[in-house]
């Protein structure tokens, strides 16, 4: 397999991992926020209801707004794992915040984008030829 073939994979493979962990966080953001304590069943009715929706548009961010966000910072030489969260944070947050005014919604979805984008840049760096900054 050639090498372009390879990066190409991996930074899907990335993106993929970075979906499946900002899934998981808005998840468990409902969860939490949900103003009791949240038992198995919650969690297995709401992965069963919300879980494609939320991985599909989790999917499409880190497609259409996160890798051209990704691509810009590591050509500025400024993809750290901070920059990669704030950006993530943006990216998942304004898109909702012009629908919705400044609510849970548009934390969760921002916090959501951050978890998401933190596991793109360490997933990209265990992957990909660079180890990981501590």
């Amino acid at each position: 397999m050639n090498a372009v073939v390879k990066r190409v994979l991996s930074g899907l493979g990335a993106v993929l991992v970075a979906s499946c962990a900002a899934t998981l966080a808005a998840h468990a953001i409902m969860l939490l926020t949900g103003g009791r304590m949240p038992q198995p069943s919650d969690v297995a009715e709401m992965l069963r209801s919300f879980g494609p929706v939320i991985f599909t548009i989790a999917l499409a961010h880190a497609l259409l707004l996160g890798l051209p966000f990704a691509w810009l910072l590591h050509r500025l030489r400024a993809d750290s794992v901070w920059a990669m969260a704030a950006g993530g944070f943006v990216i998942g947050a304004l898109p909702i915040s012009l629908l919705v005014p400044l609510s849970l919604v548009m934390v969760l979805c921002g916090t959501s984008g951050a978890v998401g984008a933190v596991a793109y840049h360490w997933s990209s760096r265990y992957v990909g030829r660079r180890p990981v900054p501590v």
